[in-house]
């Protein structure tokens, strides 16, 4: 039985279809967030709930560049 090291593991997450599509997927959402922020009618009322989910896409982000290293 052979152990798989960490960067094995990390390395066939990354190949994985729904890790890239998920990925995908986070990178859409951000950007109709980011684009949402444009909006100064919509930052007056949601600036808090905007924000939040910006800084909630940038710590998957950050996981992501993390787990690729």
């Amino acid at each position: 039985m052979t152990h798989m090291t960490v960067r094995d593991r990390a390395f066939a997450l990354i190949q994985k279809p729904w890790f890239t599509n998920t990925i995908f997927g986070v990178i859409l959402f951000n950007a109709v967030v980011l684009g949402l922020q444009t909006a100064p009618e919509l930052m007056a009322g949601w600036q808090g709930a905007l924000l939040l989910v910006d800084k909630i896409c940038l710590g998957i982000f950050v996981v992501e560049l993390l787990i690729r290293l």
